[in-house]
């Protein structure tokens, strides 16, 4: 875990606080959720921490879903299955974040095949 005091997280917090205060976002709970996401997804092994059965770490959403099901899939405890469904959700908003064209190429495509 990145530190409290380190200039990454720093910089993070600066700027979404920025960020989100020019569209009327003050919230110190939500910007500081999103900064913190920005700052330990920065580490790889942050990014990618939820692993299968033998290690591997997942890269895809829909796997990382199996590894939370704990009926059908291999999460061995609800609290399993909430900490990678916690951590679906940050990998999620993290990438909508990133690649915020690729949702746009999303919807085109589903508003044009209807």
């Amino acid at each position: 875990m990145i530190s409290g005091s380190h200039p990454l997280r720093q910089l993070f917090t600066e700027l979404v606080e920025r960020n989100y205060a020019t569209v009327g976002m003050r919230d110190p709970a939500v910007t500081g959720y999103v900064a913190n996401i920005l700052t330990e997804f920065c580490e790889g092994e942050n990014l990618y921490k939820i692993r299968d059965a033998e290690g591997r770490p997942l890269h895809d959403v829909g796997e990382m879903l199996l590894e939370s099901d704990p009926v059908y899939g291999d999460a061995p405890s609800f609290d399993r299955e909430r900490q990678v469904r916690k951590h679906i959700g940050d990998f999620t908003l993290f990438f909508a974040g990133m690649f915020p064209e690729s949702l746009n190429r999303c919807r085109r495509r589903r508003i044009s095949s209807t």
